[in-house]
């Protein structure tokens, strides 16, 4: 059986020695109490987790990283706002727009970018350097690129079942559904800055 835990944090300024291995544990313990006992072949536990390495890497006690994703393009506008190219639940916000003053923390920390530049971007193509000309015309609107570090994926194998010396790879590699490996975007423009990304980083 394979679980994700979806986010493990503290009280800011607060520090749980050990609050993160009690936890698995407890977990672990609760799973093991409502499995069935009567199974043929006993089933193992995973656990898997993913890191914003914006704010650290694995320093997990025994989770092996599977996989670090490739840095994400975002754009900063001349009034300092950080837009989001790729993402769900976007607001579209132009640059130095007066709404500022009226969203919500979580409203400005999705806020994406503008209507119009998006669709000029979607008007990129590979006929006319679109690597180049897709940073270009975000530069036109006022909008200078940034970046995050990445993100990575961790599996933990808290039981291995029946499996013996079963790798970490392995159950990763096999798992359903999978893990996406790339950021993507339905938008031409956007999709190449992040295929972009991806090349400098071969």
């Amino acid at each position: 059986h394979s679980y994700e835990l979806l986010r493990f944090c503290t009280e800011m300024d607060c520090t749980v020695v050990g609050g993160l291995s009690k936890l698995i544990a407890a977990f672990v313990k609760e799973i093991a109490r409502t499995k069935v006992e009567d199974c043929e072949v006993k089933t193992g536990i995973d656990i898997v987790t993913s890191i914003d390495r914006d704010f650290g890497t694995n320093s997990w006690p025994n989770f092996e990283c599977m996989d670090v994703m490739n840095p994400l393009p975002m754009f900063v506008g001349t009034d300092g706002i950080r837009r989001h190219a790729v993402g769900v639940g976007l607001t579209p916000l132009n640059n130095g727009e007066d709404l500022v003053n009226d969203m919500s923390t979580s409203m400005l920390l999705r806020v994406g970018l503008p209507l119009q530049l998006t669709d000029e971007l979607e008007q990129c193509n590979s006929d006319n350097e679109a690597a180049h000309s897709c940073w270009h015309v975000a530069n036109e609107y006022g909008f200078q690129p940034v970046f995050d570090a990445g993100v990575e994926r961790l599996v933990l194998i808290v039981d291995e079942g029946s499996g013996n010396n079963l790798k970490p790879e392995t159950l990763w590699n096999a798992s359903t559904p999978k893990f996406v490996t790339d950021h993507y975007s339905p938008n031409v423009g956007i999709e190449e800055m992040i295929n972009c990304v991806k090349r400098a980083r071969k």
